[in-house]
């Protein structure tokens, strides 16, 4: 089983990627290679191949295509603590987003108590974790009932990356528009689930020929379209920041590449498992591709291909949803929805490739994301601290039960060999090492 290792006080102080491709926003490095020297968790030297000669106290890490990148960011997940530790405890889901390829994971308020208090997001902020940083959001309303503003202000304070009711659409039309203009005071932005939830009702897959020869009822793309197109007048009106989690459908897409060009500020992000998934595997009924957003057909996965290679999708997150098997193991409809995806996010992303460029996959799992989420990018340069994924995007590897590191077994994948394989991951001067 995988494990994570110090930098600082382990057997080896040194890693040397060998032979590495470097992915970087600004394409600094171009496709050539190079080593790269990492020591106590700073970036040392980034030299040609078979520059620098390793000693003993070095660990080498090499792979046919080896490629390193600025650590991958989740900008959608859901973690069982706390509440709900019997799904996912803060140690699990760390590590395995750290086996992922994740170094920071923003959080959704969605837990038991609710995060809704300045003292709630420190104390998610601050729990300790050998790798990843948390990135706690606030609840928008309190109780997340969508009736009251939460203290948003006062969240913020305490470093809430952003506020939403996370897997509950925000319904009150007049409460987003509030939200909008307060955060817009200082800065913050508003994260919402795209879908008019009246239209979804009872909603189990997508509406289309295969939900009706399955006798499922529906989930129309109508529900997710109406609500952007509600939720945009409302930007445009109020001002502020707004980021939908989860877009799907062709029509999403159109409708915020207009907004993008009118200049309204709206970001977005999908469900890594879109890439990898249509309509047509749920004909097997199984619950563990029960999800939200639904599985759509071919023809919107590829509209969500092309948006984004020409930027108006801005990030591919995890949406890792932990669920026990008495959530799972039901008739389809009264299942819950949502997959485990820590782990396997960036493989169920590369099943796009080559449709997906590697550069545009993996802008969305750095760069991109963060600018959508107000962060910077990082930096991949001699004297910085190491944050990086390292990979072979040409590796496959078999996700099996013993080595899957969430509490929960909610995948369909497990059992499945997957392309894309993550080697090591650097931060806060540690590493995970496959």
């Amino acid at each position: 089983m995988r494990s994570y290792k110090s930098l600082v006080n382990g057997d080896k102080k040194c890693v040397l990627l060998k032979n590495v491709r470097i992915f970087s926003p600004d394409g600094l490095f171009g496709e050539l290679r190079y080593d790269v020297l990492i020591e106590a968790g700073v970036i040392k030297s980034i030299e040609t191949p078979h520059s620098i000669v390793p000693n003993s106290q070095t660990l080498v890490i090499e792979s046919a295509n080896l490629c390193a990148s600025a650590g991958f960011l989740d900008t959608h997940a859901f973690g069982g603590a706390p509440g709900s530790e019997h799904t996912e405890t803060f140690e699990s889901l760390g590590i395995a987003a750290m086996a992922g390829g994740f170094t920071q994971l923003v959080l959704m308020p969605n837990t038991q108590p609710i995060v809704q208090t300045a003292m709630q997001v420190q104390y998610m902020k601050q729990y300790p974790s050998p790798l990843v940083d948390w990135l706690p959001t606030g609840a928008l309303s309190k109780q997340l009932e969508g009736k009251q503003l939460a203290e948003l202000l006062d969240m913020h304070e305490q470093g809430a990356l952003a506020f939403t009711d996370g897997s509950k659409p925000i319904r009150n039309a007049l409460l987003l528009q509030k939200g909008l203009r307060y955060v817009s005071g200082f800065g913050g932005r508003i994260i919402q689930i795209p879908e008019y939830s009246e239209l979804a009702e009872n909603g189990q897959m997508h509406e289309g020929d295969v939900s009706t020869s399955l006798g499922l009822k529906g989930l129309p793309a109508l529900a997710e379209e109406a609500m952007i197109l509600r939720d945009l007048a409302i930007l445009r009106e109020s001002g502020g920041q707004l980021h939908f989690a989860g877009i799907s459908t062709a029509a999403a897409v159109a409708l915020i590449r207009q907004a993008k060009k009118e200049g309204l500020k709206v970001t977005c992000s999908i469900p890594a498992y879109m890439l990898m998934f249509t309509h047509e595997a749920m004909r097997g009924y199984d619950t563990n591709l029960k999800v939200k957003p639904p599985l759509r057909p071919l023809a919107d996965q590829n509209i969500l291909i092309e948006g984004l290679k020409d930027g108006t999708i801005d990030a591919i997150a995890s949406f890792h949803k932990p669920q026990d098997p008495e959530s799972k193991d039901l008739e389809f409809d009264l299942a819950h929805f949502g997959m485990i995806a820590a782990q396997t996010s960036f493989s169920m992303a590369m099943a796009a490739y080559p449709r997906l460029p590697l550069e545009v996959l993996l802008a969305a799992f750095t760069h991109r994301a963060r600018l959508a989420m107000g962060l910077k990018s990082i930096d991949i340069r001699v004297g910085e601290l190491a944050n990086l994924t390292v990979f072979d995007p040409s590796k496959t590897w078999e996700w099996t039960h013993k080595n899957n590191l969430s509490r929960s077994q909610n995948s369909p994948l497990l059992g499945c060999v997957l392309r894309g394989c993550v080697l090591a991951v650097f931060n806060k001067q540690t590493a995970y090492i496959a």
